[in-house]
């Protein structure tokens, strides 16, 4: 992601400029982690990841997160796009990846980064059960997210050394 800036969409919207001061934060003593974070217009609750480095969180996820909980959607998708060096597809929160190993270490990369800025534990777990609880989703896929909830306060943060 050489090349992109540690920021929000710069807008007068109260939304983006929250996303910017909790992408600050994560990024905060992270001279290496740069990433381009956008508000999108859905009520849809769920933020992605782009395979061009930019995370859009959703403006549904936004109003009914707290600022922990989107620090972890947002850790989470930056866990997509550095825990293994590149994301190939779009990636989402919803848990219906094609690789359900992907996604719990994107979760363990998450729980990581919110440990360093001294975020809350419980903010990955009360942010999956936000996204599974407000969306339609297949049962696999709602088991999926049961299961990573239920890993969360398990794993142990992945080394964000690399």
């Amino acid at each position: 992601m050489a090349g992109s800036a540690s920021r929000a969409e710069m807008s007068n919207d109260p939304q983006s400029a929250r996303l910017q001061q909790i992408v600050g934060r994560l990024v905060a003593g992270h001279p290496d982690l740069h990433v381009s974070a956008r508000v999108m217009d859905t009520g849809s609750v769920c933020a992605y990841a782009w395979p061009n480095g930019t995370i859009y969180v959703t403006r549904g996820l936004m109003d009914r997160g707290d600022d922990a909980v989107l620090a972890a959607a947002i850790a989470h998708e930056i866990g997509h796009l550095l825990s293994d060096g590149h994301v190939s597809a779009v990636a989402s929160l919803k848990g219906c990846s094609h690789d359900p190993d992907g996604e719990i270490r994107a979760d363990a990369y998450g729980v990581g980064l919110l440990s360093l800025q001294h975020l809350p534990d419980d903010a990955m777990a009360r942010m999956l059960i936000l996204v599974r609880d407000m969306n339609t989703l297949s049962p696999a896929c709602r088991m999926a997210m049961t299961r990573r909830i239920e890993l969360v306060s398990k794993l142990p943060p992945m080394s964000l050394d690399k």
